[in-house]
């Protein structure tokens, strides 16, 4: 059933997988971290190559759920990570696709790949805390992994419960939280709005620009609803698409990163940890090898 959700609908969602304790520790690690290093973006931060630059998010994969989660989405437990990963704090998102054609250059799989049934390649994406008051979390267009076009169908607020994991397809369009203010979907959620509307105008209605506006209602926002974090990973299976995808996905990620930081593997410390935790990383993979220089 998980299977033919994820290839009918492009994403497969699974309650009750992490354990709270451990993305509360990952938590306050992530509100540290984002303090000290990431890349300012879409008014927040976002940390690219996060299992090298915030290895302590590599703990997620000390769970069993999670790892049997994987196996059972795509029907084989001979998949590996492929390096690519980001940590999140509080950024906006649009609508987008995670296969790269909005880069150009027919994207991550360098042609459109929206006829086949499954490229063997998927994100993983993990929120650090409950997205059921505010559509502050993910969104998605059921079906949107095998069109190009990015906003085509009805849009699904995925309500997510902290411990909670969304395996999708990289075709599938989707979106966090969009608005500085997200529409509220609770009667708690309304009345937290409620109260800050008078601080909502007075905003608006300052002499400044609009990103300093949006700044600001993002701030007063965060401020009553808490931090907004989460870690998106990629995984995949063996196949041509997927090497592909690896390769050109990874180039993408080592151009957001100072040059130092430019380097598509692992730390020794970092697949030890992931070996303990019987992983497969693209590490060991030959086509990666002979594609990038350690």
């Amino acid at each position: 059933m998980s299977r033919q959700q994820l290839l009918e609908n492009g994403f497969w969602h699974v309650e009750n997988v992490l354990d709270n304790q451990l993305l509360q520790k990952i938590r306050e690690l992530g509100k540290i971290h984002s303090t000290i290093s990431g890349v300012k973006k879409h008014s927040g931060i976002r940390q690219p190559h996060a299992l090298k630059l915030a290895p302590f998010i590599c703990e997620l994969f000390s769970s069993q759920k999670l790892k049997d989660s994987i196996s059972e989405a795509i029907n084989t437990t001979d998949w590996y990570v492929t390096n690519h990963a980001d940590l999140h704090t509080n950024a906006l998102s649009g609508w987008h696709k995670d296969d790269g054609m909005s880069y150009g250059n027919g994207g991550y799989f360098k042609q459109k790949l929206y006829h086949i049934d499954d490229p063997n390649v998927f994100k993983v994406a993990i929120y650090l805390q409950d997205h059921l008051d505010f559509e502050d979390g993910l969104k998605v267009i059921p079906g949107s992994h095998r069109t190009e076009k990015i906003q085509s169908g009805i849009e699904q607020h995925m309500g997510v419960k902290q411990g909670d994991v969304i395996i999708f397809d990289t075709r599938l369009s989707h979106t966090g939280q969009i608005s500085p203010i997200p529409k509220a979907t609770s009667d708690k959620a309304k009345n937290v709005i409620k109260n800050i509307h008078p601080s909502i105008l007075e905003i608006k209605r300052k002499d400044i620009d609009e990103q300093s506006k949006m700044q600001e209602l993002l701030s007063l926002f965060r401020k009553h609803a808490g931090t907004r974090q989460s870690v998106f990973f990629t995984f995949a299976a063996d196949s041509e698409w997927s090497k592909t995808f690896a390769i050109e996905n990874m180039k993408r990620q080592l151009v957001e990163l100072p040059s130092e930081c430019q380097s598509a593997f692992l730390p020794p410390r970092v697949r030890d940890t992931l070996k303990k935790y019987n992983v497969n990383i693209i590490d060991q993979k030959k086509f990666w090898q002979d594609q990038f220089q350690k």
